[in-house]
């Protein structure tokens, strides 16, 4: 596991922290219950006990003092992200399966919204730079609602040289980019995939680009999806055409998908 230069992270609320607590309760380091809270934290206190995790019960002014001013009711100090090693990702990826790469997703709420999709379709991981894009932050494990424990990520010096590895470990290489290719309900998806997918209003960096072997698109103006939204039709397409079966478009464009929500 990666977890170099990462600090620590903090999280307030009720559903936030029950969140964390019961996807991933070893990475939480402490918890601050706000004095006089308690009725309205039994299932979260309950879930603290099952896990093993104490508390310190402190009042109002602690508690902001270690979130912020909007701090209410509980609190979570948590360790540090660790992150996967490229190899150790590969290694235990399914066949057939999914790994998403990220060229540039520097928004913290749509990376959040993609992590919950990619639980929600089985994917075996997610790749992210560690240069001009975002980590995991306290905004991403709102977003996700914890989903960004129950996946692996990697995060790489150099994703072209990333997808390279990828290529000879068997992947084929999805790029998505306006204008141009295959329409995805068309593809027959081979069993080790890798769809990258770019930042909002640039795409994928030409050096990127260059890697992949094949461009995906949508019909429509699949351009006004923001990257979440589009990433979760994608995954949708490959859960429903892995193994070599196509996907109907009008599964595709019936709106058959559960596409992330904007500010859930």
């Amino acid at each position: 596991m990666d977890k170099r230069g990462e600090s620590a992270l903090v999280l307030w609320g009720i559903h936030h922290v029950q969140d964390i607590v019961s996807t991933a309760p070893s990475m939480v380091e402490s918890v601050l219950v706000e004095r006089g809270a308690g009725h309205h934290l039994s299932l979260l206190l309950d879930t603290l006990r099952r896990a093993g995790i104490s508390w310190q019960e402190v009042d109002r002014r602690e508690l902001t003092q270690a979130g912020g001013p909007g701090a209410r009711h509980v609190l979570a100090r948590l360790r540090p992200y660790e992150y996967m090693e490229l190899e150790g990702l590969v290694e235990m990826a399914r066949e057939p399966g999914l790994i998403l790469a990220l060229d540039g997703v520097t928004d913290p709420g749509n990376f959040g919204a993609i992590v919950r999709s990619a639980v929600f379709f089985g994917v075996d991981g997610i790749i992210i730079p560690k240069n001009n894009s975002c980590g995991v932050t306290e905004t991403v494990l709102k977003r996700s609602a914890g989903a960004v424990c129950q996946v692996k990520i990697a995060r790489v010096t150099n994703l072209v040289r990333s997808l390279d590895q990828l290529k000879a470990a068997g992947y084929w290489i999805y790029g998505t980019t306006p204008g141009k290719g295959r329409p995805v309900a068309q593809e027959e998806f081979p069993p080790r995939t890798c769809i990258v997918l770019g930042a909002e209003g640039k795409g994928v960096r030409m050096g990127v680009q260059r890697r992949c072997d094949l461009f995906l698109t949508l019909a429509g103006q699949w351009e006004s999806l923001n990257v979440s939204s589009f990433g979760a039709v994608l995954m949708y397409a490959w859960t429903m055409g892995r193994g070599g079966k196509k996907v109907s478009a009008q599964d595709i464009e019936g709106g058959q998908i559960p596409l992330p929500v904007d500010g859930e």
